[in-house]
C-alpha cells in the first residue's frame, strides 16, 4: 500500500541500521520479480539501494542483476 511504502521509506531515511537491515532481509527474501514489476516495492527497492553501505547494497544488487534476464521477459513487462 502506498501508506506502508511510505512507512518504509521513512525507516530508511532515519538512519536506523537496524531497521535498514530488517528491511533488506524481508526484501531478499521475497520474490524479487514481483517487487520489481510493482510500482510501490520497486521505489522501496530503489530507495533502499541508495541507503544501503556497499556491502549490505551487494546483498540486494547481486540477486537483482542475475534476475535482470527473468525481468526482461516477464509478462506484466510487456
Amino acid at each position: 500500500s502506498p501508506a506502508g511504502s511510505g512507512r518504509i521509506k521513512n525507516l530508511l531515511c532515519s538512519g536506523d541500521e537496524m531497521a535498514r537491515a530488517r528491511i533488506l532481509k524481508s526484501v531478499v527474501s521475497s520474490d524479487l520479480i514481483e517487487l520489481m514489476i510493482s510500482p510501490m516495492p520497486c521505489l522501496v527497492v530503489q530507495k533502499l539501494l541508495s541507503c544501503l553501505g556497499p556491502d549490505m547494497r551487494d546483498q540486494l544488487a547481486i540477486p537483482i542483476i542475475k534476475h535482470v534476464s527473468d525481468l526482461a521477459v516477464h509478462k506484466a513487462c510487456w
